[in-house]
């Protein structure tokens, strides 16, 4: 807990700009708790699970389970209440207290109120594992072959006081990896020799979208902070991350970070922020690990409660509760569309004085409704860009995109006679996939994938079926959407070049609509089990659980 009353010039800008995040996030709230199908979730240190040096996660996928594998990043600046401020400066670890897992303090100074922490749950797997210290210096080498001559291999560390419970041991340092040569290793910053017995959990990664690493630079650094540059995190004050320094990765010339870090989402995207009030330095470089790319925590649809023939949007919480009705006419009110960052909804209206149905904009309470398209044919099937400033739309077969502004005016980028429908943004926004099916064949329909700018299409399913409503997962590795099998409807998922069709739902309705969990975790989609209702379920297809319920029909739902 820092002292308000502290003189230092560089605190006290700290404590300014830590006032203007505060406001930024106030009411940006962040589940405490994983959903059962999440296996990375936010822990906040509060009253209730704090014991000196460690605060206690309670979470169905670590309660008693010794051997699960938790890595740990601080996330500094994002929910206190009023007039509480803390800075988060020192090394931690994580424990099992007999019956749960633990964050704890290396240096044993009391847990901070209201310490925030990105958590990541993973089981033991050929890239997850323990590694225990095998060294009498500051440098314990991993063997392992995932990492073994592979210098661009991302390692992720968190230190692990007991492994499988019982005693443990402390490493009050900072640690980082490094790669010597042929072999990646984990070190203490501050060149002390680490205890016989330190343990770590290590998870490596390839070099993708959602893993890489970023550097601080002269153009991305100022104050406290390094700035990343990611699209598909940059405006996504909703993420999750995981980071840990890296003191040498291919191209850089070595640079030690002998300093606490967290994780700060401000001026627009996500920083790496020094805890001890002191400047970042220019040199360090960070494995940055998008877990959660958006954790948008509400589901939009629509429903006919109103009346048959009266279609209003709604908005509810992931587990079906607090609907809220948005909109309040007599007109159809369809297809919403949330925005990445939840503040805005994107949906399709024909009101007063329109001669067909245009994409109208409102704020996620629903005021300020305003009209973006003039189109002059129909519109549908909406999706927005990941930094929010598009939206991607059918109409008159075709795929256009159009400023998230009024006023602004539309461009098509596909084309020919083919009939098009169902856009879907790529997580790093420069590719949309969508439906087409061929005039001479309209009865199979395929999922297209082309470059925003129109250009590059190609054809990523390879057999005639009858695809319908794909959503680009994520972190960008996979789709899901429906298809038809014989007289139903049912949701798959499969890679992101069409491999590796899987099957989630399998029952004699009509499944359809489905849309990913903004953190990847779940999917929401329409079911017409008896009537149509929101369902959710698990992105291996278990779980499925009604989430709204009859008389009324409950369709098009987004997250």
């Amino acid at each position: 807990m820092v002292s308000l009353d502290n003189g230092n010039p560089s605190f006290m800008i700290r404590l300014s700009l830590l006032f203007i995040i505060m406001l930024a996030s106030f009411f940006h709230v962040r589940g405490q708790c994983a959903s059962p199908c999440s296996s990375f979730f936010v822990h906040q240190a509060v009253s209730t699970n704090i014991s000196r040096n460690w605060t206690v996660i309670t979470n169905p996928l670590t309660d008693g389970n010794p051997n699960a594998i938790l890595l740990v990043t601080p996330v500094w600046g994002g929910r206190y209440p009023p007039a509480v401020l803390s800075i988060y400066n020192h090394p931690i670890g994580v424990w099992y207290t007999g019956t749960k897992w633990a964050i704890f303090n290396q240096d044993l100074a009391a847990m901070s109120f209201y310490a925030d922490f990105n958590v990541q749950v993973l089981n033991a797997c050929p890239s997850v594992f323990v590694h225990r210290a095998n060294t009498s210096s500051n440098i314990t080498t991993i063997d392992h072959p995932l990492a073994n001559n592979n210098p661009n291999a991302l390692l992720f560390v968190t230190q692990n006081w007991n492994p499988g419970g019982g005693g443990g041991v402390y490493n009050n340092h900072r640690i980082g990896v490094y790669y010597n040569g042929n072999r990646w290793t984990i070190f203490n910053q501050d060149s002390v020799a680490m205890p016989a017995g330190a343990s770590f959990n290590v998870a490596i990664r390839n070099p993708g979208p959602t893993a890489f690493v970023h550097r601080a630079t002269l153009s991305n650094t100022w104050w406290f902070f390094t700035q990343t540059n990611n699209p598909i995190i940059n405006s996504s004050a909703r993420a999750i991350l995981m980071v840990t320094p890296n003191r040498n990765p291919p191209g850089s010339p070595g640079v030690y970070f002998n300093r606490n870090f967290g994780l700060v989402y401000y001026g627009g995207g996500w920083t790496i922020s020094t805890q001890d009030n002191a400047n970042m330095t220019i040199g360090p470089a960070f494995n940055v690990e998008v877990i959660a790319p958006r954790a948008n925590n509400k589901i939009v649809f629509v429903s006919t409660r109103d009346g048959l023939m009266n279609t209003e949007i709604y908005l509810m919480n992931p587990d079906g509760s607090d609907q809220r009705r948005l909109t309040n006419n007599s007109w159809l009110d369809n297809g919403p569309a949330i925005s990445p960052n939840g503040t805005k909804i994107a949906f399709v209206s024909q009101r007063s004085g329109d001669s067909h149905a245009q994409i109208y904009l409102m704020n996620a309470n629903g005021t300020e409704q305003t009209r973006l398209t003039s189109d002059p044919a129909v519109v549908s099937e909406l999706a927005w860009s990941p930094d929010g400033r598009k939206i991607a739309f059918e109409s008159s077969s075709h795929i256009f995109i159009i400023d998230a502004v009024p006023g602004s005016v539309a461009r098509r980028i596909t084309s020919g006679d083919d009939l098009n429908r169902a856009p879907t943004w790529s997580p790093d926004g420069t590719r949309i996939a969508f439906v087409t099916a061929t005039r001479r064949d309209s009865g199979s329909m395929y999922i297209h994938i082309i470059n925003a700018d129109g250009t590059g299409e190609v054809n990523i399913t390879s057999r005639p079926s009858q695809y319908e409503t794909p959503d680009w997962s994520p972190d960008g590795t996979k789709f899901t959407f429906a298809k038809y099998e014989g007289s139903s409807s049912e949701i798959f998922v499969m890679n992101a070049d069409g491999s590796g069709e899987t099957r989630l739902t399998n029952d004699t309705w009509i499944d359809r609509n489905p849309r990913w969990s903004g953190d990847g975790a779940q999917i929401v989609f329409e079911s017409w089990r008896e009537t149509t209702q929101i369902w959710t379920m698990c992105i291996d297809g278990s779980r499925q659980t009604q989430r709204t319920y009859p008389p009324r029909d409950n369709r098009y739902p987004d997250w």
